[in-house]
């Protein structure tokens, strides 16, 4: 008898090449004889709101970007306009220090090991195949310890990491320059009250 097989329709939007093609990889050995699982991968948010297709998951890494902007909610809320039935996953070192996006179904850090990440995956389908159709999955593995940090202070600093100046990074962000200089303060104070965990010492580093 044969069976019909549901086909699963994943996004990758990363810059990073190596990530899609490991990912694309990882994801691939959950397929089975219920589920087919075709891959496409984005450079950015914008290329996947310009598809043609419409996908089930979408797993999307807002650091991994060559903008300096980061606007993570406006960027779920773009792409679940476009995708409506989707479910949005971070997968990204953002959530070890972001706030978490008001939109997201789930959101895990690059800095888990292979395996959880397999295992992770293979929750995702097996909650598919067990309830068929519109799915609900949340799933988040961030550390205990985040500082929070906003979508501009987030932006602050990664202007800094691309040596602008603070003028320039207030032109980008359409802000004026005190605030730039508010935004770096409140995210070094976050940075600072998280003294015991692993992310302090490269956060400040960094900082410095």
């Amino acid at each position: 008898m044969d069976i019909t097989r549901k086909n699963i329709n994943v996004a990758l939007i990363d810059f990073c090449e190596f990530t899609r093609i490991g990912m694309s990889q990882l994801m691939l050995l959950a397929q089975n004889d219920n589920i087919n699982i075709n891959i496409s991968n984005f450079s950015n948010v914008k290329d996947l709101n310009n598809s043609e297709l419409l996908h089930d998951i979408i797993i999307y890494d807002p650091l991994n970007s060559t903008d300096i902007i980061i606007n993570i909610n406006q960027d779920v809320l773009s792409i679940k306009a476009r995708n409506p039935h989707s479910r949005v996953f971070l997968f990204s070192t953002a959530a070890d220090f972001v706030k978490p996006p008001q939109q997201i179904d789930g959101m895990f850090s690059k800095k888990i090991s292979l395996s959880d990440l397999s295992l992770l995956w293979d929750i995702i389908i097996n909650k598919i195949t067990a309830l068929g159709g519109r799915f609900n999955v949340n799933l988040t593995t961030a550390g205990k310890c985040t500082s929070n940090l906003s979508n501009r202070e987030i932006s602050v600093l990664r202007g800094y990491s691309a040596n602008l100046k603070t003028k320039q990074i207030a032109s980008y962000m359409g802000s004026d320059i005190k605030k730039i200089y508010y935004y770096r303060r409140t995210a070094i104070n976050k940075i600072e009250n998280l003294r015991s965990s692993p992310f302090y010492s490269s956060a400040r580093r960094f900082m410095n």
